[in-house]
């Protein structure tokens, strides 16, 4: 579970109505003393308007539940009870029933009434502390990752909105654990939850203050850094930490890591597209065979562009469009290289790694099958020539 004062930071962010946050905080030592104070002059004051209004025969000394409500708010159940039994000695035996009259209260009533306020005093701190933190617990499952204890994306997002308005730079830096969910498939869930709260923790070893750790997906770590720390030293310290094999149950296990680099400032990005850029730098490390690499702009476009492909890809492999050239020839009228349908001559490298993750990885490996089905089995002799041409410019 998170320290208190995490705790209240995230009350205050996720609790827009400040007063409505106020009511789950955990008041400080000046508010604690001043309510304390205050509580004492209301118990006085209750009591002189008891006896100035002719004793304990009349409803006045009802005003004293408001002092006793008060420090059981504040400070718990005993902190009522201790209220309510101080607020039952203000009108107890040196309180005249009718002051007029010189009449005495009862021990018996008088000790009843001290004992009402004080049971009062405890049943009221204990509702409100049970209230206050079933109230707490389910704002912060919102924000605290159950079993890290780490705060989680939602508080990124909205830690990173912050500060965006407040005009503070942040770099984000993207740890992808890969080997996450081949090790969930292999192992178990808990042993993958168990290496990637280590991984946490190697991390957090890496942190000074005021960076911040998330946990912002399931195989996806994220920190929070300030716009003056050294990208590369931080990328490279995050990666180095992941390099070694971490211990399991007795098994060693690899983490297979990249970290991507995205800041904040810049266009006032939302936190949701900066968190994106991260993400989609950490694809860029693995495809390069990079520990770690910066957010570029032409990723955005290159992944949309995979994107759109893959689409084409499927409605040509239901519409048989695909053709296999051996030899792509060159339209001398337009300079344009046959290949599609619509002209466009794609190879393996437009097409991965996308197709591999994306829909169309099982058409292109059943197509690939038929081919192979289709290949004659008896032998073929097959003639080719081959030639060379140079390149005219001297162009090497």
């Amino acid at each position: 579970m998170p320290s208190t004062s995490q705790r209240d930071a995230i009350l205050r962010m996720a609790v827009s109505d400040r007063i409505i946050a106020r009511l789950f905080l955990t008041p400080s030592r000046v508010e604690l003393v001043i309510v304390a104070v205050l509580v004492i002059v209301l118990i006085v004051l209750g009591g002189g308007l008891v006896f100035q209004t002719g004793g304990t025969k009349l409803p006045y000394l009802h005003t004293l539940y408001v002092p006793v409500f008060m420090a059981a708010f504040f400070f718990g159940p005993w902190g009522g009870a201790l209220a309510g039994l101080a607020a039952g000695l203000a009108i107890g035996p040196f309180m005249p029933l009718d002051v007029a009259a010189h009449v005495p209260q009862e021990n018996f009533g008088w000790g009843f009434r001290a004992g009402i306020f004080t049971l009062a005093g405890l049943v009221v701190g204990a509702v409100v502390a049970a209230l206050r933190l079933s109230t707490s617990k389910v704002v912060l499952y919102g924000y605290i990752d159950d079993f890290t204890g780490l705060p989680n994306r939602q508080h990124l997002v909205g830690l990173l909105a912050s500060r965006i308005q407040s005009g503070i730079s942040q770099t984000v830096f993207a740890v992808n654990l890969r080997s996450i969910r081949p090790i969930a498939l292999a192992f178990g869930v808990q042993t993958a939850e168990a290496v990637l709260k280590k991984a946490a923790e190697r991390l957090s070893e890496r942190l000074h203050a005021p960076d911040l750790l998330f946990r912002a997906d399931s195989t996806l770590l994220a920190v929070l850094c300030t716009d003056q720390t050294n990208t590369a030293v931080m990328a490279e310290a995050l990666s180095a930490s992941l390099s070694k094999p971490v211990e399991v149950h007795g098994i060693p296990l690899m983490l297979d890591a990249n970290v991507g680099v995205a800041r904040t400032g810049v266009d006032d990005n939302p936190p949701d597209l900066v968190m994106r850029r991260a993400a989609l730098a950490t694809d860029e490390a693995q495809e390069s065979g990079q520990s770690w690499s910066l957010y570029a702009r032409e990723s955005d476009e290159v992944l949309r562009q995979r994107l759109l492909l893959l689409g084409d890809v499927r409605m040509a492999l239901d519409g048989k469009e695909l053709t296999l050239a051996y030899q792509p020839k060159v339209r001398l009228s337009d300079g344009r290289m046959e290949g599609w349908k619509d002209g466009r001559l794609r190879g393996p490298g437009a097409l991965e790694p996308s197709s591999a993750r994306g829909g169309a990885a099982r058409p292109l490996r059943a197509h690939r099958r038929i081919l192979r089905a289709d290949w004659p089995t008896h032998p073929v002799h097959l003639q080719g020539r081959c030639g060379a041409s140079g390149r005219v410019g001297g162009a090497g």
